[in-house]
């Protein structure tokens, strides 16, 4: 038998009505439950922890963890939770860390989620903070689906920051920042299928030490310097559209950059749109090529740089100009 914690703070064996906490066998159940900290942690566990919501829960937090676990942390159930927190990481794991209960952190002056391991989300996602990282992940991050949206107001930490691999099976991702959007400090991003948008109002869009490879859904990376900076790009399906927001007069950032040697390459095999201000394009350090355009690319200023079939290109840039309502609706039918 476990345990009941009431709106008081009561231990006690016996079920209350409502507004309790229940812990039994490593799952602890919240209904309807509210704390308010500032001398210690809500939530702590020297091991793993699943927490399973129901109703509506709310926490805020000072200066300390709303939610620690030493080892793995799991998320569940039907309820949502709350977590308000100042000067403190709202949700830390030294583990691995599942969400599949709807969360919404807002956090000032730190970090508002920290995840040791891999973190895995199949709910809806609500996460900022003020001066740090939105979330900050060591390990892989893989979004199965549901909703994310991140937002870093800070200008020294991406609002997204995975150490190692971010894959999107079918979430809806949205990551607004001051600084880098995205950050993927030794990996990929793998975008398997639903949405992907990533802007940063000052600096790039997205960073990834190895690759960026789109193998079907939409993804839009918009940045005030690179769009995207990446070892490798590769769009085999779906569709990119990246831009870069500098001017005419600073030649120094592009919507697309790969910086590697002679074996990096920049690869398109569905549908790319591509702006860059008006003094820029696409540019690279080290080989910059697209090879096997299937139907058609954009550029800002009408420039054909790229292989394919050129009156299939004129045609559909004519029907996207001057007739804009069938345009969409071919799009919306995959025919374009």
């Amino acid at each position: 038998a476990g345990w009941y914690m009431d709106k008081d703070l009561n231990i006690t064996t016996k079920k209350p009505s409502d507004n309790y906490m229940y812990y039994n066998n490593g799952v602890l159940t919240l209904k309807n439950f509210s704390r308010w900290v500032t001398t210690s942690r809500i939530i702590s566990s020297t091991g793993d922890l699943t927490i399973n919501l129901e109703g509506k829960n709310t926490f805020a937090s000072q200066d300390y963890y709303a939610i620690f676990a030493e080892g793995k942390l799991t998320i569940q159930g039907s309820g949502t939770l709350y977590i308000d927190g100042t000067d403190c990481c709202a949700i830390r794991s030294n583990g691995d860390m599942v969400i599949e209960a709807d969360i919404t952190v807002d956090v000032t002056n730190d970090a508002a989620m920290s995840v040791g391991g891999n973190l895995s989300l199949d709910a809806n996602l609500i996460s900022t903070s003020s001066t740090g990282n939105a979330i900050n992940c060591k390990g892989n991050f893989s979004a199965l689906g549901g909703s994310a949206k991140l937002t870093g107001k800070g200008t020294n930490y991406p609002a997204l920051y995975v150490n190692n691999e971010l894959r999107n099976y079918d979430c809806d991702i949205d990551v607004e920042s001051v600084y880098t959007a995205v950050s993927i400090g030794y990996g990929s991003l793998r975008h398997y299928g639903g949405f992907f948008t990533a802007s940063s109002s000052a600096s790039h869009g997205l960073y990834a030490y190895e690759k960026v490879y789109i193998q079907a859904g939409f993804v839009r990376i918009e940045g005030a310097l690179d769009g995207i900076r990446a070892n490798t790009v590769q769009v085999h399906s779906g569709e990119l559209r990246v831009s870069s927001k500098n001017t005419a007069s600073d030649s120094t950032y592009r919507a697309v950059r790969v910086y590697s040697n002679n074996t990096t390459y920049f690869d398109v095999r569905d549908h790319l749109y591509q702006s860059a201000g008006t003094g820029s394009n696409a540019a690279s350090t080290g080989t910059l090529k697209v090879a096997n355009l299937a139907d058609y690319d954009y550029l800002s200023g009408g420039q054909d740089r790229y292989p394919g079939n050129s009156s299939l290109r004129r045609s559909v840039s004519g029907i996207r100009q001057h007739q804009p309502h069938i345009y969409q609706a071919l799009r919306r039918l995959r025919l374009l």
